[in-house]
């Protein structure tokens, strides 16, 4: 298909005609899905029209353009910096109001994956993505347009501080904070990734506690540690049995050498959720470290501390960080002590 101009073709067709529009903007739509075409239709100049098509009167066309943009922008960075060169940002946050769940599902989804390069974050706080972004984070947005949604917010946490002091006047601690309560798995990840990136802001510490983020984070980092610890236990039950059920040659290697691979989601998002506590403590108010205490959040950063595999230095590095943080408060050294952490900090 390539070989035979089809590329070229649409993009000429999108220049020239009036009519099925929509069709050719599909074609390059599909062809964007095969990473080795994306330079191709770059080439063929195919990225202008496919915006200029985003603001035609006809949402199959719409939905299309922008569907194509988004293909184009999965991994790419060259592509990204095009779209938002030829004008590409502000009509797809103007398809996010748009009453279409495709439309706005395509959209979300490019915006999500322009977002990925920070050098495009202040051109989308400038577009106010943020308001658009945030509407469509509730639960009746429907799972794959908050996923979208929230994908796009998590990517704009990046941002320089600015950026951060934007997204929290343009509220959005209260649905991520609800995310990371009552979000599915990966929804959670999202925020917990979010809250991370924005704690490190003095007012924003305050904002979390006030808005009850603390109980939901610190009930995220004990699943997240229960899952980590299953998963290990699992494959090791697992590699148990494989190695009575079979002679291996000496030279063969154990299962149980590659039980920490499978593990990688869970051990991810341990750190990540370390990390947000981490960057929530550190010069923090003191009922702010409180609160954290009093949900629950020592004990599994002790826990963490005593980890000693290959893969759990990093883990230790985040609690012990963490915990530093959390002693500062006179109240909670206390509380450290009589979990053993003081020791095992001291070790």
């Amino acid at each position: 298909v390539i070989e035979a101009g089809v590329v070229e073709l649409m993009v000429r067709f999108l220049n020239e005609c009036d009519e099925g529009l929509d069709l050719a903007a599909g074609v390059l739509r599909t062809l964007a899905q095969d990473s080795g075409q994306k330079t191709h239709i770059l080439d063929a100049n195919a990225v202008p029209i496919l915006v200029r098509l985003l603001e035609v009167d006809d949402p199959l066309t719409q939905i299309e353009s922008a569907g194509a943009l988004g293909n184009l922008t999965v991994g790419l960075t060259e592509s990204r910096r095009l779209v938002a060169e030829n004008g590409g940002i502000p009509p797809l946050v103007a398809l996010l109001v748009i009453d279409n769940r495709e439309l706005v599902q395509v959209a979300a989804g490019a915006i999500r994956n322009l977002t990925n390069d920070s050098t495009l974050v202040q051109q989308f706080v400038e577009a106010n993505v943020m308001p658009p972004l945030i509407g469509l984070m509730r639960f009746e947005s429907g799972h794959a347009i908050r996923i979208s949604a929230a994908g796009a917010l998590g990517n704009l946490t990046l941002g320089d501080e600015s950026a951060k002091l934007a997204l929290t006047a343009a509220g959005i601690l209260p649905p991520f904070i609800r995310m990371l309560g009552e979000g599915s798995g990966e929804e959670k990840r999202i925020a917990v990734g979010a809250l991370r990136n924005l704690a490190t802001q003095t007012e924003v510490k305050a904002k979390i506690f006030k808005l009850g983020g603390v109980t939901p984070l610190v009930k995220y980092l004990q699943t997240s540690m229960e899952h980590m610890v299953k998963h290990k236990q699992s494959k090791l039950a697992e590699a148990t049995l494989q190695a009575a059920s079979a002679v291996k040659p000496p030279w063969s290697t154990s299962p149980a050498q590659h039980l920490p691979g499978g593990s990688w989601r869970y051990l991810e998002d341990t750190n990540v959720a370390v990390a947000t506590m981490s960057n929530l403590a550190e010069n923090a108010q003191g009922r702010v470290k409180q609160q954290i205490a009093e949900a629950g959040g020592i004990v599994p950063l002790v826990k963490l501390l005593h980890q000693n595999t290959a893969h759990s230095a990093l883990l230790q590095e985040g609690a012990a960080a963490a915990l530093v943080h959390m002693t500062e408060e006179e109240t909670i050294r206390h509380v450290v002590a009589d979990t053993g952490g003081i020791k095992l900090l001291c070790r």
